[in-house]
């Protein structure tokens, strides 16, 4: 793990996000829409990412089950997942992918503050190229 920016996964099918490398771990994740398996790592500035979020207090598969209920009922405890609710409804979370940049343990103050850093280095990323957020983002 780098220190100064987050390594993403490849993209997974939305319903095969369980095996993800370090899924278990918390970290940063993207979520995209795209027609067949792009090829490679993840790249957070792809114009079809429609939702960049992190989480420090859990893990990436605790956090995206939370934005997976948003998705599907747009009444559960995750912005981004009522808001796609609100987007795209909850048939087209079938369709979505998904890649994770975990965090290992570098102490839990600075793992946090890392992993909040990758978030905002992402959107500043994606902002600076599209000159708007993820569809689903909202800050």
């Amino acid at each position: 793990m780098k220190k100064g920016r987050a390594k993403f996964t490849t993209w997974a099918r939305w319903n095969d996000r369980v095996p993800l490398d370090g899924i278990k771990q918390p970290g940063v994740y993207l979520i995209a829409h795209f027609a067949r398996r792009p090829h490679g790592r993840a790249a957070f500035c792809d114009k079809r990412v429609v939702y960049i979020g992190e989480t420090c207090g859990s893990s990436l598969r605790s956090r995206l089950n939370s934005f997976n209920r948003g998705a599907l009922t747009g009444r559960a405890n995750h912005g981004g997942g009522n808001t796609y609710h609100k987007e795209f409804g909850q048939r087209r979370l079938n369709s979505a992918w998904v890649a994770v940049a975990p965090c290992g343990q570098v102490g839990e103050l600075l793992t946090s503050q890392l992993i909040r850093l990758w978030e905002r280095q992402c959107l500043w990323g994606f902002v600076s190229r599209w000159n708007k957020l993820p569809r689903c983002n909202k800050k």
